[in-house]
């Protein structure tokens, strides 16, 4: 059972390309980490909504998801691996996002017109 979420009109970009969406190594072994903790139908419901949903949706508006700070909201500094994504990404002209769907948290860096995905993670229950 898909669920279809409703996004208001002017979430999207009008008159702009679409993005180009890359995937990374290391999301697809985070990828492949969730596979082996899901049920099948579970995992069925995940890609289908990765396809059908959160990947359209990035193409036509990759700034969509919430911009990843430099520092967390409670102010602790990033864990230094955060830091370092968040330096490449000003590196490469880019911005790192945080978009959440479906119980999982996808992690973007959008620069080009390019997005790559470079992690997600299922939220704990």
């Amino acid at each position: 059972m898909t669920h279809a979420r409703q996004f208001p009109d002017n979430v999207i970009e009008e008159g702009t390309e679409r993005a180009t969406v890359r995937v990374t190594g290391y999301f697809d072994a985070r990828f492949a980490e969730i596979e082996r903790s899901m049920t099948g139908a579970d995992f069925d419901h995940l890609i289908d909504g990765i396809a059908q949903e959160v990947i359209p949706l990035l193409e036509r508006s990759p700034s969509i998801g919430r911009r990843v700070l430099e520092l967390h909201p409670d102010g602790d500094e990033a864990p230094p691996m955060m830091s370092e994504l968040l330096q490449r990404a000003e590196a490469a002209g880019g911005e790192l996002f945080a978009y959440l769907f479906d119980g999982c948290r996808l992690l973007y860096l959008y620069a080009d017109a390019a997005i790559y995905l470079l992690s997600i993670r299922r939220n704990a229950a």
